[in-house]
């Protein structure tokens, strides 16, 4: 969240230049958190594919926990194969290469993941309201 980001960074930007040097330098670590946004898009990525065996085998399934169409699933695959090429080009030694190809991969298909996990949202419901219920209100009402 860029309030939270920002206030961390003003906070810690205001230590005194009295201060020791070693706290000051403990302080100037807040510039290094790139490693938070990787972790979190390696662990969504992997809940990510938790997801889609899940919704694999809800799909072959003769008796599925849940209903999977087609196009969900479809969807989970598109997404999924979108998230590991981000993993992939953001490799360090792939990045420091290949570093316009990683910003490309980064970008686009980064906001094209988040369209089509925004579609997923919109099948998944569809795919478990009942006919007689409007698509709003099962969005309304899901996960649960």
């Amino acid at each position: 969240q860029d309030y939270v980001i920002n206030f961390i960074f003003r906070v810690c930007s205001r230590v005194p230049t009295s201060f020791p040097l070693g706290v000051r330098r403990h302080f100037a670590r807040v510039y290094h958190n790139g490693g938070v946004h990787s972790g979190c898009a390696v662990s969504a990525s992997v809940w990510w594919i938790i997801y889609a065996f899940a919704a694999t085998g809800s799909f072959i399934s003769k008796s599925p926990v849940y209903n999977v169409n087609i196009p969900t699933l479809v969807l989970t695959y598109l997404v999924l194969f979108l998230l590991i090429a981000i993993l992939i080009m953001a490799y360090p030694t792939i990045r420091a290469k290949m570093h316009d190809q990683f910003e490309w991969t980064h970008r686009f298909a980064g906001w094209t993941s988040v369209g089509l996990v925004w579609a997923h949202l919109v099948l998944s419901a569809q795919s478990i309201a009942s006919p007689s219920q409007p698509l709003g209100a099962t969005l309304a009402r899901t996960p649960s």
